[in-house]
């Protein structure tokens, strides 16, 4: 029985093969699947065992079709995935707590097409917060509803992102890489288990943080926040660098 299938490299392989002639017939035992630089667009990923998705380089892959459901992924890379744009899944709030709600693991770094992300996990607390800026008409909105489902998304990569410029993020966070993301303007966050954040450098003008264990905030060099606007809610933070 196979348990685990790394395809890396075979450009050739499609959406239809994928959903039809892996997945289809190996729905009962797959746990791991690698497609890297595969040549998949918008494939229905399906499985209700598998646990690892890697997709890092497909060159051609756009967006996950909206019907794909894995409820036991644990690890999703789509890293390097130069066309990818989350629609469907990363441009609806709950769009990937319900493609994958067990998810711990979320690497997009240098995914240079993807502008915007909005990623919600249901936690047990009620908050709504809302940022904007009419100078530079620049909104984002963060909402947080009660759990239906086990939250566990902790870990998020997005560095090298280069056009990526609005997050919108709620979950149980414990780490997020988001260097070099040169055109982010817009940073909300709920997550009551980040213990340290670095948005050094970064071209940020909103920050909505409700982080309520945060002890580390690195804000150093970022000459355009308004800080007027911006909300910052850490009531366990030590240090503060805003050089």
């Amino acid at each position: 029985q196979i348990t685990h299938l790394n395809l890396i490299g075979c450009s050739y392989f499609n959406d239809y093969d994928v959903e039809e002639a892996i997945l289809r017939p190996l729905a009962n035992t797959l746990v791991h699947l690698n497609l890297s630089s595969s040549g998949i667009q918008h494939p229905v990923i399906h499985s209700t065992i598998l646990k690892t998705l890697i997709l890092q380089r497909c060159i051609n892959l756009c967006a996950l079709n909206p019907e794909s459901f894995c409820p036991s992924l644990d690890v999703l890379d789509l890293s390097s995935c130069p066309v990818f744009n989350g629609e469907g899944i990363l441009d609806v709030e709950s769009g990937l707590a319900s493609f994958c709600p067990r998810l711990s693991t979320l690497n997009l770094s240098n995914c240079t097409g993807l502008r915007y992300m909005k990623i919600k996990f249901p936690t047990p607390v009620n908050v709504k917060s809302t940022i904007g800026d009419a100078v530079h008409g620049v909104t984002s909105t963060l909402e947080l509803s009660d759990p239906t489902v086990s939250a566990r998304l902790e870990n998020i990569y997005l560095s090298k992102c280069v056009l990526l410029s609005n997050v919108t993020i709620s979950c149980p966070l414990k780490r997020i890489d988001i260097g070099e993301c040169m055109h982010l303007k817009v940073l909300s966050i709920f997550s009551p288990d980040l213990e340290m954040l670095d948005v050094s450098r970064l071209p940020l003008m909103l920050v909505s943080l409700r982080c309520h264990s945060l002890l580390h905030l690195n804000l150093a060099w970022c000459r355009d926040l308004d800080s007027k606007h911006s909300i910052i809610n850490c009531k366990a933070l030590e240090s503060v660098d805003i050089r």
